[in-house]
């Protein structure tokens, strides 16, 4: 009888500690500081478009247009990340048409950032380089904090900073502003 008593305990720790490896195994592969899937910078983004075009208009005329190659969505909805951005801002007939490598916008604030290597030409021949414009829809104002190059009617402006209008047509230039003719 001692025989069979010694074989279910041998048995019954056989089980346990097949248990206890099978729980260590399991807790070893969901453990967050372990297995962990990697996913991309793509998968952060709830949903993407391509060839997507935003806009906002009032009282029936186009204020601005942003045509994307490529627009992500966050998860909470509240940025969209936009790449090859074409934007076109619009007042009274004078269209400003801004090309530049990826913008952001924020819908919460109502704010369009463009960013990378920014060029573009108005209507009324203006036309300007940039590294970055700030477009806040609730003011109007079109802004830069980096230095920028306007040209129109043969006059160069630059600057380390300016604010306008959203078709350039008032600019105030601000740090370094230079106005030269050109020659």
């Amino acid at each position: 009888m001692r025989g069979s008593i010694r074989m279910k305990s041998k048995k019954k720790i056989f089980i346990i500690i097949i248990t206890v490896i099978i729980c260590i195994g399991i807790y070893l592969l969901f453990r967050k500081d372990g297995f962990e899937f990697k996913h991309s910078k793509e998968a952060e983004f709830a949903i993407e478009f391509k060839g997507t075009e935003l806009k906002e208009e009032r009282d029936g005329k186009l204020i601005w247009k942003l045509k994307a190659d490529r627009v992500n969505i966050d998860k909470d909805k509240n940025v969209m990340s936009i790449e090859g951005a074409e934007c076109i801002f619009n007042d009274n007939g004078i269209s400003l048409n801004v090309n530049a490598d990826s913008a952001i916008f924020n819908k919460n604030e109502n704010v369009l950032y463009l960013k990378g290597s920014i060029k573009g030409h108005s209507d009324d021949g203006t036309s300007i380089k940039a590294e970055n414009l700030k477009y806040e829809s609730k003011t109007g104002i079109l802004s830069s904090d980096r230095p920028f190059f306007i040209e129109k009617d043969g006059h160069k402006l630059t600057a380390d900073s300016f604010t306008a209008d959203r078709i350039l047509k008032t600019v105030k230039a601000k740090g370094n502003a230079s106005l030269t003719d050109r020659g």
